[in-house]
């Protein structure tokens, strides 16, 4: 997929090629057009996974929170337990996971702080599914005291 933005203000003409590397290797040798490739391929830019930047956890964590607080008068809070555990994890979904894990531990806190119990990730839910509606009423329970 090619995605060509074009912004009026700055003048600037860009093309994101929003490809994995194992991914373009095979748009390359299958079906994609060798020429059209480096056509397109004029500045590469690759990042790390998020496993191998565990210190940036803190922050993208941070934002995810006060991003999904737009509607709220303050976003929630990690506890250090919460933070910890995100910090542990290998992440195999990379950013897009830790949004998912981080709406969801939003959805699961009764209070303006995210414990490390309300930390669930994906391949959690695979081994051992959790009932949605038990945790809801934990939380309606909780939220009655």
């Amino acid at each position: 997929m090619c995605l060509s933005i074009v912004t009026c203000l700055l003048g600037i003409h860009a093309r994101f090629m929003p490809f994995i590397n194992h991914l373009l290797l095979s748009f390359a040798h299958l079906c994609f057009r060798e020429d059209l490739f480096y056509r397109l391929n004029v500045f590469p830019i690759s990042t790390l996974d998020l496993k191998s930047r565990v210190l940036d956890i803190p922050a993208i964590s941070a934002h995810l929170l006060v991003r999904n607080a737009a509607e709220k008068t303050h976003p929630k809070l990690l506890s250090s337990d919460a933070l910890d555990r995100l910090m542990q994890h290998d992440w195999p979904g990379n950013v897009r996971e830790l949004d998912n894990v981080m709406q969801r531990a939003e959805i699961l806190s009764y209070s303006d702080t995210i414990q490390a119990i309300n930390i669930v990730f994906d391949n959690e839910l695979i081994t051992s599914p959790r009932n949605t509606m038990d945790a809801l009423n934990s939380k309606l329970q909780a939220r009655a005291l």
